[in-house]
């Protein structure tokens, strides 16, 4: 583009007013050769510059929106990975909390079984509320609460007396029945 650029302005010049004998005489002069070299190498300091401006704006442009769309690709393989190390993590609280409680029922089963059958009602209720919650990442306070409080009635019967909880909203959230503590 800077070595051609007032060539061609010359001849699109010559070709928009059809005035080809102006051109032609230019070419075919004694000062010709000259005239043409001295057009090149104007053409050339005078568009170079602008050519290489251009050229550091439009790889600036392209540079800045690959940088841009890196960050946003790093930013969600980072959530993707923290998600990725919490599902890990309940993937291994959920076996390790199953077979406690398992085994809490298996004791119970001798000694009340009453407790046992309302441990293990329990269980079943937790185990569906965390199955309907699925993978989601934000969940209602409700839903939260009725999950800790099927949560904290296993601990309850597992720990008996050595356990004491105490859950408190404010009335404003809607959640009345939760507020007050356990045994």
């Amino acid at each position: 583009f800077g070595c051609s650029a007032r060539p061609v302005l010359v001849f699109l010049t010559a070709y928009s007013r059809d005035e080809w004998s102006l051109l032609h005489e230019l070419i075919n002069s004694e000062l010709g050769r000259y005239a043409w070299a001295m057009m090149w190498l104007s053409s050339i300091s005078d568009f170079l510059l602008s050519y290489w401006f251009g050229l550091a704006l439009v790889v600036g442009v392209q540079t800045y929106r690959e940088l841009r769309d890196e960050k946003q690709r790093t930013s969600w393989l980072r959530d993707e990975w923290t998600h990725s190390r919490l599902q890990a993590l309940r993937m291994q609280l959920n076996p390790h909390f199953l077979f406690n409680t398992l085994h809490a029922v298996s004791a119970l089963i001798w000694e009340d079984q009453a407790r046992a059958d309302r441990l293990l009602a329990r269980l079943s209720d937790l185990l569906r509320l965390t199955l309907r919650s699925g993978n989601r990442v934000e969940t209602t306070l409700e839903e939260e609460l009725a999950l800790l409080d099927r949560y904290v009635e296993i601990q309850e019967t597992r720990y008996g007396d050595r356990l004491r909880v105490r859950i408190e909203a404010e009335p404003a959230a809607g959640i009345h029945h939760f507020v007050g503590s356990r045994r």
